[in-house]
């Protein structure tokens, strides 16, 4: 496993990490709203690398129509950590590597710290904010990536995109978000926050998969 985080995060939301709680759908943070959504893509080691690509780059975003102007590329050698197991007993030393990864097409890997100013329009939606890499985990078949807002958005809130090689070979998309609405209309009218995520989701999940909605399924949080 290779495990980053950064932890110099200035966010503009106080619950950094609140995506990687088992009970993130039942307990969002105080204020915010949780959502979720699990894609099956195919099958194969091939799918899981070119999906594993797009998330550890910023081709997310790019193929989902969104502008991405990198401000900052992180430090690839990031302090990880130690690892406990459940019990708190230590099962990994603490570890820094500088290796920089690329995907296929030479497009540099993201790295924990990371940041970038996103802009464009999903659907009727406007998409302007700056993004951080909050944390970065990677195992041999399942591979996540953290971005938390810095400000300048409709909402603010951490999106995780994970991606997962599972046992049967298939290989599925998985976005854990919470938010919580910035901009006025959106603390009126919360619907429309909710609707906003439902549309940069299938985006994405379109982004990855054009035969998505064959098998998909989803909730956010009331």
């Amino acid at each position: 496993m290779r495990r980053e985080t950064f932890e110099d995060v200035h966010v503009d939301y106080g619950s950094v990490g609140a995506t990687a709680a088992p009970d993130m759908m039942q307990y969002p943070p105080r204020g915010f709203r949780s959502a979720e959504v699990e894609v099956r893509l195919g099958s194969g080691v091939e799918r899981f690398t070119q999906a594993v690509d797009a998330i550890m780059s910023w081709d997310l975003y790019r193929g989902s129509g969104i502008a991405v102007q990198v401000l900052s590329h992180g430090e690839p050698g990031a302090y990880t950590g130690v690892r406990f197991a459940d019990d708190g007993t230590p099962i990994a030393p603490a570890t820094l590597s500088a290796e920089e990864r690329f995907t296929a097409d030479g497009i540099p890997y993201v790295s924990s710290g990371a940041s970038a100013r996103l802009s464009g329009r999903v659907g009727v939606y406007r998409v302007t904010s700056r993004v951080r890499v909050v944390s970065v985990v990677e195992d041999e078949r399942r591979v996540s990536v953290t971005f938390g807002t810095l400000g300048g958005c409709v909402v603010s809130g951490e999106d995780a995109y994970i991606v997962e090689l599972a046992d049967d070979d298939s290989v599925h998309f998985r976005q854990r978000s919470v938010f919580r609405p910035r901009a006025f209309h959106y603390r009126i009218m919360r619907w429309l926050a909710k609707r906003r995520w439902t549309a940069l989701s299938t985006r994405f999940s379109r982004t990855l998969s054009p035969l998505w909605a064959a098998r998909s399924r989803g909730q956010v949080s009331e």
